[in-house]
């Protein structure tokens, strides 16, 4: 079961893989 937490984790996690791709 997908809960809203592990939602807004992944699009966190998304978030900083492409920030680390921007070298930030």
């Amino acid at each position: 079961m997908v809960t809203e937490i592990d939602e807004r984790v992944k699009v966190l996690d998304e978030h900083d893989r492409i920030a680390a791709a921007r070298g930030y």
